[in-house]
Formats: structure tokens, C-alpha cells, sequence
């Protein structure tokens, strides 16, 4: 799946305000906010009903979270963490599949969080949505 910076910037365009402090300037109309996040498109922080979420992508030496694994959503810190060594579109999907973990999770759906086959699916939509928008 490639990704050039029309795509990216379509995946910035999809984001909503995260936080004061953090650069953004408002599109006409749209209600929607331009962000600045990391250079392959990942935010580095976002809000899901009041709880900020944190997205942090962590060197393979520091992951604690198995070699099997790349992205992990922890609800208990709002958290997600990314394995450093995923790249490209593919720590997109890994970041939209543990998104989505954590806004079924913080809707009080945590039978369809766990999931996995409906999460991914789902990611990997979210993911091709925020790369397409024009």
C-alpha cells in the first residue's frame, strides 16, 4: 500500500482537535482541525470522550508487549503503543486497528473490542478512509 504526502495530508484532514498547545489551524467550514502529527500521519495524541489517548511508539529494546506483537491498546492508561520497527502505512493500520480497540472500548463496547477479526477489519477500513479523503 503506498503513500505519498497527498495521502498523508488526506489522513491529517480527518483529525479533530486533540488538545491546547498543540499547532492547528481551523478548516472553513468544515469544523474540522489541521493537525500536525508525525511524518507518516500517526497523531501523537488524540480525544475520545473527554480522555485523552496517548500514541507512543516505542523502540523494540523497551517493547514489553511479545515479538508477535505491533500495536497495543491499553485502557487502563488510555494509551496506545506502536512497535517502532512498523513503518509507513503499516503503523497506520496498526494505529487505526488499535483505535479502534479503544473507541469501542470507551463506548462501552468492550464484547466487540475483543473482537479481533471485526477489529482489524475495521482498522483497515479506518485506515484506507483517512488515506483516500480529498
Amino acid at each position: 500500500m503506498g503513500r505519498g504526502k497527498a495521502a498523508t495530508d488526506a489522513m491529517d484532514k480527518g483529525r479533530r482537535s486533540r488538545t491546547a498547545g498543540i499547532s492547528a489551524s481551523t478548516k472553513s467550514g468544515s469544523g474540522l482541525v489541521a493537525m500536525t502529527p508525525r511524518s507518516d500521519g500517526v497523531p501523537k495524541q488524540f480525544q475520545l470522550a473527554g480522555h485523552t489517548i496517548a500514541v507512543n511508539v516505542v523502540t523494540p529494546r523497551k517493547w514489553k508487549h511479545g515479538k508477535n506483537c505491533v500495536g497495543i491498546w491499553l485502557p487502563d492508561s488510555y494509551k496506545i503503543e506502536l512497535l517502532s520497527s512498523c513503518k509507513g502505512s503499516n503503523r497506520q493500520q496498526v494505529f487505526c486497528h488499535e483505535a479502534i480497540h479503544a473507541m469501542l472500548d470507551v463506548a462501552g463496547h468492550d464484547d466487540l473490542s475483543r473482537d479481533e477479526q471485526l477489529v482489524d477489519r475495521l482498522g483497515h477500513l479506518l485506515q484506507q478512509m483517512l488515506t483516500t479523503m480529498e
